[in-house]
């Protein structure tokens, strides 16, 4: 809880403000109003102690906060005082997502799994012949490995002919940047306290009002990578089943309550 007097310092606009006081003051209070356990800290939280994927789901987490941000500054909350539908669609399809993700958690309570504190999936896998020497794959061994017709011989050099291959996402990774993208999109929580509260809130600095907001994106920045790698440095005194059962089941029954929050906003 910011103090009174500093809460009204950093929040009421002056004259003499310079840009340093209006980036720290968006700083502090995005941070004042990201540091509960919503719905994106919870997910956070348990990629983070899982040491799956973390960094996927604070990169997603962080720029979607930011694009929101970007649209907070050029008018999009005026969109939404005369499209009200917008958050009665968000209010539905939140309360959907966040019940959807409660039952993954109570799931996992059901059959939990020892984490791994040693290995993570974000590690790409690496191929090694049979002196234990990494092989690249690259046209040359593409074509000499795979295709005949691919590799041409003109004198002593090899020419290697290249094929495009399909942009492939990893199953994976999907369930994860999914999770990330709707509980930072999906959430007419998150867009009222972006649009309405800071972008109310950054208008009313006038001229810094996109150093008010570059303030507030740097609390996303700082916050977001602070509290999913803090829990991956947590994981392994909480990596046996019993905890994890735990700690599934207080998330499970936290994004219960938030999704009924939500549906009655």
């Amino acid at each position: 809880m910011i103090p009174e007097n500093l809460s009204f310092y950093l929040f009421t606009p002056r004259v003499h403000n310079g840009a340093v006081n209006v980036f720290f003051a968006g700083l502090i209070f995005n941070l004042s109003l990201i540091l509960g356990l919503g719905p994106q800290n919870a997910l956070i939280l348990k990629y983070g102690l899982r040491r799956q994927h973390i960094t996927l789901v604070i990169i997603i987490c962080a720029l979607c906060d930011i694009s929101l941000l970007v649209l907070s500054g050029v008018g999009v909350g005026l969109i939404l005082e005369k499209a009200p539908i917008v958050l009665e669609v968000l209010r539905y399809g939140g309360f959907l997502f966040l019940l959807w993700f409660a039952f993954t958690c109570f799931r996992d309570a059901v059959h939990p799994k020892t984490i791994d504190v040693h290995t993570t999936t974000e590690a790409a896998p690496q191929h090694h012949d049979d002196g234990g020497r990494r092989v690249e794959d690259s046209p040359v061994t593409a074509g000499v490995a795979g295709d005949e017709d691919a590799v041409s011989h003109r004198g002593s050099a090899v020419i290697t002919k290249t094929r495009p291959h399909p942009v492939h996402i990893p199953e994976e990774i999907k369930g994860p940047a999914l999770a990330a993208f709707m509980v930072s999109v999906v959430n007419p929580a998150a867009w009222v306290d972006l649009f309405v509260v800071i972008g109310s809130t950054s208008a009313s600095y006038g001229a810094g009002k996109w150093m008010f907001l570059l303030g507030t994106m740097a609390a996303s920045l700082v916050w977001f990578p602070a509290f999913g790698y803090g829990a991956a440095a947590l994981s392994k005194p909480l990596s046996s089943p019993k905890v994890w059962r735990g700690i599934n089941t207080v998330i499970g029954l936290f994004m219960v309550f938030m999704a009924f929050r939500v549906l009655l906003m």
